[in-house]
């Protein structure tokens, strides 16, 4: 009797020990699972964001830097000129204190355009829709005053073309 009752406290033992290994696996199982999945989504998001910065921009003051950084290389201007232009007109037009952020944010992002009307017409919406009127129109002297830097190699027609484009997307009158 005694080993009887013995016996069943071993077998339960047993058992108990195998259905708790056997738990610790699916719990370990369904971690492995989770973090590849955390992986593959990871590597998801940033392979568009590699992809096509230009993507996931919603700020703005960011898609501004970004169309002034691809207007200045477009017209030819680089270099140190172009961008103490464009900090000047975050910090004093956009009243934006610490501008290095959204300055590197925005440059780099801005190699990733193929053209400034590829960027008008991307944000344009952006712009009309979370932008007061006065506010579209400083965008608007903003872009005009990095298109007359010294330097600029654009013409005076293609230049008056792309601000009529923006002034159409920022909903101003033409």
């Amino acid at each position: 009797m005694l080993f009887g009752i013995l016996g069943l406290i071993a077998a339960a033992a047993f058992w108990y020990w195998r259905i708790k290994a056997v738990g610790e696996v699916a719990s370990e199982v369904h971690n492995v699972a989770g973090r590849l999945w955390g992986k593959h989504k990871r590597r998801k998001f940033l392979g568009k964001v590699n992809d096509s910065p230009l993507e996931v921009i919603d700020d703005p003051a960011t898609a501004a830097v970004i169309l002034m950084n691809v207007i200045a290389t477009e017209d030819g201007v680089a270099g140190h000129i172009a961008e103490t232009a464009i900090k000047k007109e975050v910090e004093q037009s956009m009243g934006i204190a610490d501008s290095s952020e959204i300055l590197t944010f925005g440059k780099w992002t801005a190699s990733h355009a193929t053209d400034s009307n590829n960027v008008i017409l991307r944000y344009g919406k952006l712009w009309a829709e979370n932008l007061s009127v006065k506010e579209r129109e400083d965008l608007l002297s903003m872009i005009s005053r990095i298109c007359d830097l010294p330097g600029a190699t654009s013409q005076p027609a293609a230049r008056t073309l792309r601000q009529s484009k923006l002034r159409q997307r920022l909903g101003l009158p033409v």
